[in-house]
């Protein structure tokens, strides 16, 4: 078993460039937070302050951010966006593949 074939470039891309988006997201929306209770710039002008520090925290932070926006996609959305409506446009296809789906299990 290659435990190091699930985790190759592609797959930590798939997974970092979403977090990374989410985590600016989740940053600016806080930084919104505190400029409206406090009045200044906290968050945001403390991150720009510590550049290494920022590059370093981003990138466990991404990654972090980007599995648990994928679990909530391929988890909730996915099924409430895609399946549903394909399942009521194609009620005679989806007729046809439990059918399929029985016969393979039953053997």
């Amino acid at each position: 078993m290659n435990l190091f074939g699930a985790f190759n470039f592609g797959k930590l891309i798939k997974t970092f460039l979403p977090g990374f988006v989410v985590l600016v997201g989740l940053s600016l929306a806080a930084d919104g937070v505190f400029v409206s209770v406090s009045g200044k710039v906290t968050w945001l002008a403390w991150a720009l302050n510590q550049p290494v520090f920022s590059s370093f925290a981003s990138i466990p932070l991404s990654l972090i951010c980007g599995i648990l926006s994928n679990i909530v996609f391929f988890t909730f959305l996915t099924d409430t966006l895609i399946r549903r409506p394909f399942q009521k446009a194609n009620a005679a296809f989806e007729a046809i593949q439990a059918e399929v789906l029985w016969a393979a299990a039953a053997g």
